[in-house]
């Protein structure tokens, strides 16, 4: 049993950590375990045992034995309600599971039977420690009632479809643990019997859930028959036949565990009772019959408890049965071949079709045979690039298709191109490297992606010290899925695959650098606008690189290294008014070099012109002075502009005039600009007795 327990913590490690969800009650699968299951086999043409008739006379005890149901009951005060309790849970994880502790642990599951040791192993509620009715009897597990009742506690984790059964629990607050007196699991999608010799939660080494009578089937009108045989119980027994797997007693003439009754088919059910849902329960005693299960009192039919429950209807309908209504099955009777139902695939696109049990594989194998009532799960796989989109046939919809072969069945699966952006899982190998040492990142998209976007951060987001910064990897390659890298510090990576639905979303992995912590004797310098040469001093156990992030910072010293050293870097003149920032990166660590600002000027060498420059009389002109670099002050000559500081001058000459400025700053005065302002003049002739005079006008005259 040892590897059933290794395959549920196998199980369990591959589903994402959120809480368990547990109900009591709950809906259940249809059927509980494969349809060929022994509590699932219709027997109703199965042989009569030949000693019939004095195993009937044997429970009859010299008398009249009635059947009675031990469930249900009255829901007013001071009455019980009786049946057992299951519950159902789903998003199990590790932390879930429970050690339970052992009277019988070399016949119980959850335990290392090489140390017997219990390991955590059963899913139980936390509810069930202190809450009501999760456990058979009504009182919470921390009540110690082992010695009163037998305390059944049913589990079915229906993710997985699995059932876990404890006996006589009880949870024990001085030593924080559970104690049972034995406990199982059982694999429903499988028919494993236990090992022969060993116990379960009842005493025949079978599953109890599968064989209660169940409030939801009775009444539940969609559901149209109930398909499994009944728990029943005897006041003693002699053995075991199969399917049972365990003995509680040698009686001579009483029935062994796992001996099947059936209601004869002469029984006229109508004549029992009135109730269409209590005929549903007698119907299966006739069809599936009941299994001896259990020591107690005879004829007594197990069910779950349930409120809803009415014993007067119950108890009228059952008390009308006796042993006599039923014959016993040749014990140990196990069909060796079964009548069988073909099952045809018909598939649209691209995918693939599976069965379990196996037989299909749908692809290149698209029909198969199987045994009657065998419940057949298909499982529809996407080829790439596609999605299943729906069953059609024998079933409907996207989720789970589960067939019943009760006559041959036919099924379509439909599949459709996918275009949705990828979903993506990145894995490096190895996770945790020395510095220096490479790890290969790579993606794994579905859909599948076309290319690939790389980057990376060296923030610690597990203590959010520092904003989650990516910077983009450039050396990966876009259009592949793997990219090798070499960090010298831990560092998280991402990757978004991309295809013609779009980028989805980021796929982080963070690859932890062991064994190196390299460091600086500084963070950065501070050097002079002239050419520099300096030194960062590096302390590491491991190899190191260097790499600047300017053109002007030049790498003088070997661009790599091991251990301690010493990495000498040229910075080059900076012939810019302005300081500049430059960075090198030396074992996965950022130096800073700040360079300051030239403060070496030239006097301006400066250039002067007039707009416009001709003007008529009494018109004006302004004077630019553009220098290089710029000047600070200037001095004009020529007319007004004498004295005027400023790059710009209006002026209004009277005649043809020369304006110069020189430009002056910190390095001085140059040789100075020069414009000329040209002014038209008007001359008029006037006749005179003494000849012709000539008068020229300016602005400045009047007449």
């Amino acid at each position: 049993m040892i590897y059933k327990l290794l395959f549920m913590v196998f199980i369990l490690c591959s589903i994402p950590v959120f809480a368990m969800d547990a109900v009591q009650g709950g809906n259940l699968p249809q059927p509980l375990f494969q349809r060929n299951n022994w509590w699932n086999q219709n027997i109703s043409t199965w042989p009569t045992d030949s000693n019939s008739a004095s195993y009937i006379a044997f429970i009859n005890n010299g008398g009249v034995r009635h059947l009675h149901p031990d469930f249900g009951g009255s829901s007013g005060v001071g009455n019980g309600i009786y049946g057992m309790p299951y519950a159902v849970v789903s998003g199990v994880t590790n932390a879930d599971l429970k050690a339970v502790n052992f009277l019988y642990a070399d016949e119980s599951d959850g335990v290392n039977h090489t140390t017997g040791q219990a390991v955590p192993f059963y899913p139980i509620p936390p509810a069930a420690m202190t809450q009501s009715h999760w456990i058979e009897g009504g009182d919470p597990g921390n009540v110690d009632l082992r010695n009163d009742a037998d305390r059944h506690l049913f589990i079915v984790d229906q993710d997985r479809n699995y059932l876990y059964e404890l006996y006589n629990v009880f949870y024990d607050t001085s030593l924080g643990q559970w104690q049972a007196g034995s406990g199982a699991f059982f694999d429903m999608n499988t028919n494993n019997r236990r090992p022969d010799g060993w116990t379960s939660a009842d005493a025949a080494g079978l599953a109890i859930l599968p064989g209660l009578v169940r409030y939801d089937e009775a009444y539940d009108d969609s559901v149209s028959e109930i398909r499994h045989a009944f728990r029943v119980t005897m006041r003693s027994t002699n053995g075991y036949v199969y399917p049972a797997s365990h003995r509680a007693g040698s009686t001579s003439g009483a029935l062994p565990m796992g001996a099947r009754l059936r209601l004869k088919a002469s029984v006229d059910i109508t004549q029992k009772t009135g109730d269409r849902r209590v005929q549903k329960i007698l119907r299966a005693m006739q069809q599936y019959g009941l299994i001896v299960a259990d020591n107690g009192s005879d004829m007594f039919i197990t069910g779950t408890y349930d409120t809803r429950w009415d014993n007067d209807i119950l108890n009228p309908a059952f008390s009308a049965l006796t042993a006599n209504d039923f014959e016993l099955i040749k014990l140990g009777y196990n069909p060796t071949s079964a009548n069988t139902f073909p099952l045809s695939i018909s598939k649209v696109g691209d995918g693939t079709i599976t069965s379990t049990p196996a037989g299909i594989n749908c692809g290149t194998t698209c029909s198969a045979s199987f045994n009657s009532e065998t419940s057949v799960t298909l499982t529809a796989t996407s080829a790439t690039g596609n999605i299943f989109t729906g069953w059609g046939g024998a079933c409907s919809g996207t989720g789970s298709c589960i067939v019943s072969m009760t006559a041959a069945q036919s099924v379509t699966a439909t599949f459709s191109l996918n275009v949705t952006t990828p979903v993506c899982t990145l894995s490096a190998n190895p996770s945790t490297v020395n510095a220096g040492s490479s790890s290969t990142l790579t993606a794994t998209c579905t859909p599948v992606a076309t290319s690939y976007i790389w980057s990376y951060s060296t923030c610690d987001m597990s203590i959010n010290v520092c904003p989650a910064i990516f910077q983009e990897m450039k050396a990966c390659d876009a259009t592949k899925n793997t990219c090798t890298v070499t960090p010298t510090e831990t560092t998280t990576y991402t990757v978004m695959g991309v295809n013609a639905g779009g980028t989805g979303a980021g796929a982080n992995i963070r690859v932890s650098v062991s064994g190196c912590s390299p460091a600086l004797n500084a963070t950065g310098a501070l050097v002079s606008a002239a050419t520099n040469t300096g030194n960062v001093g590096v302390t590491s156990p491991c190899a190191w690189t260097v790499s600047s992030n300017a053109n002007w910072i030049t790498i003088s010293s070997d661009a790599s290294g091991s251990g301690n050293g010493t990495v000498t870097y040229v910075v080059a003149a900076n012939t810019d008014t302005t300081a500049r920032t430059g960075t090198l990166t030396i074992a996965g660590k950022t130096f800073t070099v700040t360079q300051q600002a030239n403060s070496t000027v030239g006097a301006p060498v400066c250039t002067l012109s007039a707009s416009p420059s001709s003007i008529a009389a009494g018109g004006s002109s302004i004077l630019t002075a553009t220098c290089s670099p710029v000047a600070t002050s200037y001095t004009w000559t020529g007319g007004a502009c004498v004295g005027t500081s400023a790059a710009i001058c209006t002026v209004r000459p009277t005649g043809t005039t020369t304006y110069s400025v020189q430009g002056i700053n910190a390095g001085g005065a140059n040789q100075a600009a020069s414009a000329t302002v040209t002014v038209s003049t008007t001359s008029y002739t006037v006749p005179g007795t003494l000849g012709n005079d000539v008068f020229v006008l300016t602005a400045a005259n009047s007449y």
